[in-house]
């Protein structure tokens, strides 16, 4: 069965309405239910994408912008529901059918929360082939645990070039506060002297380097962060170079 039949055949255990496919397009409206108790209407196209992924977008750009990629919504109008890049998710049965519906819901939800607000409300998510290094981060953050994932979902965590006292290292920083650094080119932590940042080294103020393999863990995790911000800054750049601008819509932008 197609991608499309089964997103249609499992569309009736969500609140689609005025369902119609034509050809190798699917459009319906999905009543997006917020928590306050308002219901906000989208009316969506589907398609088939590369490998048994399904694409969305907008029918026309009426509640949404017609590109933002502060809320991921690409140059063609596509909705960035899940990162294609980092983690696919075809549909190819009835369960991972029903995680499309739901994924486009959640998708919705934060895009009539983006709209208040002027900020983007959730997790921080990757642009591009950033997605791809932040994927990478997370699953390091993960090994070091919650507090730390939380960190990296949310886009608390930062990393900047540090040139001083003649070696190249990447630092990695919390609320301001120093966390470690690795050198370059070498990519290995400089200091095992200090916490680790995991929930029992933040506890005991046990030293990274006398707890298992966190040392590693962090400094793999500092280098994805960074490829990650690496990444961003030139999907930024070129978006500027094609005199792409600013939609509007949120009060905080790369592309102001």
């Amino acid at each position: 069965m197609s991608s499309l039949n089964l997103l249609v055949s499992v569309a009736s255990e969500f609140p689609v309405s005025h369902l119609d496919r034509v050809a190798d397009r699917v459009t319906f409206q999905l009543a997006i239910a917020m928590a306050s108790g308002e219901v906000v209407p989208f009316k969506i196209a589907a398609s088939p994408g590369p490998a048994q992924h399904v694409i969305a977008r907008e029918i026309e750009p009426k509640r949404l912008p017609a590109f933002c990629p502060e809320r991921h919504i690409n140059s063609d109008g596509s909705f960035c529901i899940n990162w294609i890049q980092g983690d696919p998710r075809p549909v190819v049965d009835t369960e991972s059918a029903r995680a499309w519906w739901a994924s486009l819901e959640d998708y919705l939800r934060l895009q009539v929360a983006a709209s208040k607000l002027r900020r983007w409300p959730g997790p921080a998510w990757a642009h591009g082939h950033a997605a791809e290094y932040q994927r990478s981060a997370e699953a390091h953050a993960r090994t070091l645990g919650e507090p730390l994932l939380s960190q990296v979902t949310h886009g608390s965590l930062t990393t900047r070039l540090d040139y001083r006292r003649g070696h190249n290292r990447i630092e990695l920083r919390a609320n301001g506060e120093v966390l470690n650094r690795i050198n370059l080119p070498f990519r290995k932590l400089t200091n095992l002297q200090m916490p680790c940042p995991c929930p029992e080294g933040t506890k005991t103020k046990r030293p990274i380097g006398q707890c298992g393999q966190h040392a590693e863990v962090l400094a793999a995790l500092i280098e994805s962060l960074h490829r990650r911000k690496k990444a961003e800054d030139k999907y930024i750049a070129d978006l500027r170079k094609k005199h792409i601008r600013c939609c509007g819509t949120l009060d905080r932008c790369p592309l102001k």
